[in-house]
């Protein structure tokens, strides 16, 4: 009894989802079509999750949201129709090793986009883990960046105070010198005779011979630290590019964040997978296992009858080509016949004509004697 009339819109979508034949269906008990319903709407489902995975996956890589909605949803009908393929295409019969044997490619098949399904809706659930990862991935990194650099940067400003304290040092000196010079001049110190005696211009002799060399010792000092600050500035633009490029290594990219996922020490990843494997192939562990029902047996009465038909017509051809050879046979042999005839004719009448001929000649040989 035909029920295609009776079904609802939600009934019809899910029977397409599942791959069925509306009009074979409608002939089917009650529950063949709860059976198939249930298997379209798996498959419904994980498309719609095929859907929902892809837009986060392409929200990572794309900025436009026009062309995540247009890619997530070519995602999403590409899943659909791979299972609706798997699930419509299988076919079972009484030995279980042939059926388990043809299952073994959609078995495959539907791991792998349980696979696909599942990464990208891992990723955003366990995105902070993710970002906590990549930032202690990164503090790390970059404090072994900051302390090889740092170390480096800290030996140079020990070199500039060794370098300011040593000139330091030369001023002190210079200084003494001097105090020394006034004093004696002074008479305050030394001989303690006030004015320009022999040791009044030997201490200022020996001031002045010193201002000469720290007129050179300052060169140096000055030479040196702009050394020491040009190194320094190129070891701090150094650290400062490793450091971006650093920055750089640790992007949030969707293919990065996979492969940290890799990573983590997280069961959920393997639980989540799991589902989504589970979800894949139940519908076709389910027509695996269960035997073949009414459906089955009428869509095997109609692809025998098409088989039938197929052969008879294969049949009627043959039969019609074989008639037109046999017809083709006979008109070539009565076109021999009828040229034998022809040819046969002719002849008779050369050798008429031919007669004719003699027996004139003859008439007119006796008539002469």
């Amino acid at each position: 009894m035909r029920r295609e009339n009776s079904f609802s819109i939600i009934t019809r979508i899910f029977l397409f989802c599942s791959g069925v034949s509306i009009d074979l269906i409608s002939r089917c008990p009650r529950f063949e079509i709860i059976k198939y319903s249930s298997i379209g709407v798996t498959i419904f489902f994980t498309s719609i999750f095929a859907f929902i995975s892809s837009f986060f996956a392409f929200s990572i890589i794309l900025d436009s949201v026009y062309l995540i909605v247009l890619f997530s949803t070519l995602w999403g009908f590409l899943i659909f129709n791979l299972d609706r393929y798997i699930v419509s295409s299988m076919r079972t019969s009484d030995n279980i090793y042939k059926n388990i044997i043809k299952a073994i490619p959609r078995v495959l098949i539907g791991v792998f986009i349980a696979i696909t399904i599942s990464k990208p809706i891992e990723v955003t659930l366990l995105s902070d883990e993710i970002s906590n990862y990549i930032e202690n991935q990164k503090s790390l990194k970059i404090s072994e960046l900051d302390s090889r650099h740092g170390t480096s940067i800290l030996n140079l400003d020990s070199r500039k105070d060794q370098i300011v304290n040593f000139y330091n040092e030369k001023l002190s000196i210079q200084e003494n010198y001097y105090n020394e010079y006034k004093c004696e001049c002074d008479g305050t110190c030394g001989t303690q005779i006030r004015g320009r005696g022999v040791e009044c211009f030997s201490k200022k002799k020996k001031y002045e011979d010193y201002i000469k060399q720290m007129n050179f010792e300052r060169e140096q000092y000055e030479s040196l630290l702009s050394e020491n600050s040009i190194e320094r500035k190129k070891l701090v633009e150094l650290h400062k590019k490793r450091n971006e490029e650093l920055e750089a290594t640790f992007s949030y990219g969707f293919f990065n964040q996979l492969k940290i996922l890799n990573e983590i020490d997280n069961y959920s990843i393997y639980f989540i997978l799991f589902l989504f494997i589970f979800i894949e192939l139940s519908p076709i562990v389910t027509k695996l296992f269960s035997s073949n029902g009414p459906y089955d047996s009428l869509l095997m009465s109609e692809i025998n009858q098409y088989r039938i038909e197929y052969l008879k017509s294969v049949d009627d051809l043959n039969n019609e080509r074989l008639i037109n050879k046999k017809m083709n046979e006979l008109s070539v042999k009565n076109e021999l016949h009828s040229k034998q005839l022809e040819i046969e004719r002719n002849m008779n009448e050369i050798v008429l004509e031919r007669y004719e001929e003699i027996k004139q000649k003859l008439n007119t040989k006796i008539s002469r004697n």
